[in-house]
């Protein structure tokens, strides 16, 4: 049943500019020359009161803990890499059922720069905003919940492709933010020290390592290294045509949760997931020999699913994890716990898109086996399997 989370997420709801400051939202919106399309007026305001406050936290927040973080050490994260909808929110679930592990909660990117003074105290107003469940597969979701980092950036720096969700007339513009190379020096060490300085916080909140997710860094590997060389990376990739059949729906929904400006060419989302999966594999391909050996393991999100214990085992004994054993109850517990969930069924694919994926991306079929359909085979209907919770 729709709840108060659900009504403000679809009328004036902040998406990921909870947590920007004031300078910066004036900033984005002068670049986007203020185009806000009328019904969005709302989310706009509630974003521009919301920074002011956040702005203000934030000062005092610098004053109280950037000294003592600028020079913190910080132990090597744990990443967790994947193509939208191929399993990445399932496996950070379940790393981060590990108490000797931290993650970043949902309060935690949604304020980036304000979480250390606020958080415990006003955890349960983002979750009283907090729509029912995840739109694109009805996950349940709260404040504390494990969320991918990707959303501190856009409130740091705005540096990501998923502002592009918010201003879709301005999408290309952001998406030299998926891989980093197109950025200059000065603006890629920004995003580095942003990202370093999040992590710090993190640890110093939690004490543990921190698991991060975000698929946008499966296609930045030689761009996470240098600032975390002994980072370790867990790779979980997923039959392709269920990620496109699921990566359309991801965009359909995410939209309503963020969006500024109405799309003018929702006919050109095809191409673009082709073209992001396609050149975020080729990076991610081209990338992954700079890891140190022992440092990153592959997994199949069918054997995820299927046998998450074994497959779970196996990435703590690759990456050399501590104990797997102290895992395994919880792991039981919370499996046991979402055994019933359904999984979103799916349209068959067009011929025509059939091709095109078998065509565009080949490398993908070819480097981790999976079998290509023919046009006959697409239009057959697609029949999904109750399980573990769905791919993200």
């Amino acid at each position: 049943m729709p709840n108060f989370g659900d009504w403000m997420h679809s009328t004036c709801g902040p998406g990921w500019f909870a947590g920007i400051n004031f300078g910066d939202w004036l900033r984005l919106l002068a670049r986007e020359r203020f185009a806000i399309g009328t019904k969005y007026l709302p989310r706009a305001a509630f974003i521009t009161g919301i920074s002011a406050l956040t702005s203000a936290v934030q000062t005092f927040e610098d004053l109280i803990y950037s000294r003592r973080l600028a020079n913190m050490p910080i132990s090597p994260p744990l990443f967790v890499l994947g193509h939208f909808r191929s399993g990445t929110t399932h496996l950070h679930n379940l790393l981060s059922l590990d108490e000797r592990f931290g993650h970043p909660t949902m309060y935690e990117v949604n304020f980036p720069q304000s979480f250390k003074l606020t958080e415990s105290w006003l955890w349960w107003v983002l979750q009283a905003l907090m729509p029912s469940s995840r739109p694109m597969d009805n996950m349940s979701v709260g404040a504390d919940s494990p969320q991918e980092d990707e959303w501190a950036q856009v409130a740091m720096n705005q540096m990501s492709p998923y502002v592009g969700w918010s201003f879709p007339r301005s999408i290309d513009n952001y998406e030299r933010y998926w891989t980093l190379n197109e950025l200059s020096p000065a603006e890629r060490e920004i995003w580095q020290q942003n990202l370093l300085w999040f992590c710090r916080k993190l640890e110093s909140t939690h004490g543990r390592p921190t698991v991060l997710k975000s698929p946008a860094h499966t296609c930045r590997v030689r761009w996470l290294l240098p600032i975390f060389p002994e980072a370790r990376f867990v790779h979980v990739h997923r039959n392709p045509y269920d990620v496109f059949r699921s990566t359309q729906r991801l965009w359909q929904k995410i939209r309503p949760f963020c969006q500024l400006q109405t799309p003018t060419d929702l006919h050109r989302d095809d191409e673009r997931i082709l073209r992001v999966y396609r050149e975020m594999h080729r990076q991610y391909f081209l990338d992954r020999d700079r890891i140190p050996a022992g440092h990153l393991c592959e997994v199949r999100y069918e054997d995820l699913e299927r046998r998450p214990l074994e497959t779970l085992e196996r990435v703590y004994t690759e990456l050399s994890l501590p104990d797997f054993d102290k895992l395994r109850p919880r792991l039981v517990q919370y499996l046991d716990r979402t055994a019933g969930y359904q999984k979103n069924r799916h349209q068959p694919l067009p011929a025509a898109l059939v091709r095109r994926i078998n065509t565009e991306w080949a490398e993908v079929f070819d480097r981790w086996g999976y079998t290509r359909e023919t046009p006959d085979d697409a239009e057959r209907e697609h029949v999904t399997v109750p399980g573990q919770p769905a791919a993200a």
